[in-house]
């Protein structure tokens, strides 16, 4: 895996594990701690997934030589994946 994904992906389970706030009710029965357990994983996932769109969104500001050019792509990304 990718040294910078890598890096990410340790600040969304840091995120969980700071911001942790137990599972969301679920509409299902079962094992409560596997409930825990996959809620964790979803909130991972989803920081996961925003930490990457926000380092891309980063990435264009670098690489592209106009600012503007790049706010109008990387506003173009961010609608595009739900991240604020």
């Amino acid at each position: 895996m990718n040294e910078r994904i890598e890096e990410l992906a340790v600040q969304a389970g840091n995120y969980v594990n700071e911001t942790y706030t137990g599972p969301v009710p679920a509409t299902f029965t079962g094992n409560p701690e596997w409930h825990k357990e996959f809620d964790k994983w979803t909130q991972f996932s989803e920081k996961f997934a925003e930490l990457i769109v926000k380092d891309c969104c980063q990435f264009n500001y670098d690489f592209l030589e106009s600012y503007r050019e790049a706010s109008e792509v990387n506003s173009k990304i961010r609608k595009h994946f739900g991240v604020e």
